[in-house]
């Protein structure tokens, strides 16, 4: 948000902390024009409270409740957690939140789009008689569950309740429960034990964007949403680092894959150091990721390019060297395949969009 506002705007800005008094301090600032605020808890108070020449943006809100917001996209969320997930052969999922949102549901779909089992905790008390056993009742939760079993918190908290708890019932995270968090902060996940992985959300986007709409609000333009802002990765850590396959020797050859993908001749790399052959790699693989070798090797390699043209400034043959994908002619035709785009198209489409976005004001 203070990157939009520093850049395009000559704002004062006032910053309130949410509580109880939230809307008397906002109503205090007799200059306020207009104020982004957080959706929960307090959507429909802040929608109808104050003054009626406040311009309101919401973020980390329900989509379907107005035009005003700017919020993450769930369903990729949903689709970055479970491939996790899957990538580490599990094939039964969690998800932990203390009441419904919009994420779980989400989670939920994309479980059932994949056959994958889904389980979901349940507060067994109200809120404010759940806090103060938290742990307790986590850890009966993860108790119960099949096992292993990946389990995907809401916020970062709730991922840390679980790590405590799953300690307390002797749990081991993540041989028996891989927990992975959402929109962590790197901090807070190097400090928890272990560290916790975690689905980064592009947090620097959506305040961008919300101070964008509350912009256009204020030149009588309409606010343009509901804005979709998808997370960006994975950040893995302890708590997912593991693959869950009973076969030691097929668990070896896909951790080999993994990180050999690179480079030149992978699978006949990695088959010279595991006893199997490469009718039992590729019907061991399909068993338990649903890919074959030279699937999962062209997969890494094409992350390793989209990573490699967002963040960094290699030329495009450049980038096809160090993701393993050959000359430039041969990326180029194997990325179109794959994302419709060529790799320069897909690096100028995620440059930082607020530079065409801006011309709409």
């Amino acid at each position: 948000m203070y990157d939009y506002v520093g850049r395009y705007t000559k704002w004062e800005v006032a910053h309130i902390e949410a509580g109880p008094r939230a809307l008397f301090d906002l109503s205090s600032l007799s200059w306020l024009d207009g104020f982004i605020a957080s959706g929960y808890p307090d959507y429909e108070t802040l929608s109808t409270a104050g003054s009626k020449a406040w311009k309101r943006v919401f973020f980390s809100c329900r989509p379907e409740l107005g035009t005003n917001i700017v919020t993450s996209d769930e369903a990729v969320y949903a689709k970055l957690a479970m491939d996790e997930f899957v990538n580490m052969g599990l094939r039964r999922v969690g998800f932990f939140s203390i009441a419904p949102t919009p994420r779980g549901a989400a989670f939920q779909a994309e479980a059932a789009r994949r056959g994958i089992e889904y389980h979901e905790f349940i507060r067994p008390v109200p809120n404010e008689q759940y806090w103060p056993r938290r742990h307790e009742y986590a850890g009966q939760w993860l108790a119960s569950l099949p096992k292993p079993i990946g389990v995907l918190a809401h916020v970062a908290e709730f991922a840390q309740t679980l790590t405590a708890a799953a300690t307390l019932e002797g749990i081991h995270v993540p041989e028996q429960v891989a927990v992975l968090a959402c929109e962590a902060p790197a901090e807070s996940c190097e400090l928890s034990r272990p560290t916790l992985s975690s689905v980064t959300g592009d947090q620097r986007e959506i305040g961008f964007q919300s101070a964008r709409m509350l912009d256009r609000l204020f030149h009588g333009k309409p606010a343009g949403g509901p804005i979709l802002i998808p997370p960006t990765k994975v950040e893995r850590r302890g708590s997912t680092d593991i693959l869950a396959v009973a076969d030691p020797d097929l668990a070896k050859a896909i951790r080999l894959l993994r990180n050999l993908a690179t480079e030149e001749r992978t699978i006949a790399e990695v088959l010279k150091m595991v006893p199997l052959t490469r009718n039992q790699l590729e019907s061991g693989m399909r068993k338990v990721l649903s890919r074959s070798p030279y699937e999962e090797v062209m997969r890494i390699r094409l992350d390793t390019a989209c990573k490699l043209l967002h963040e960094t400034s290699l030329s495009v043959g450049e980038v096809a060297a160090h993701s393993g994908l050959g000359t430039v002619s041969n990326f180029c035709k194997v990325f179109k395949r794959r994302f419709g785009s060529s790799p320069r198209q897909y690096r100028l489409s995620k440059e930082f969009s607020r530079s065409t976005t801006l011309d709409k004001r």
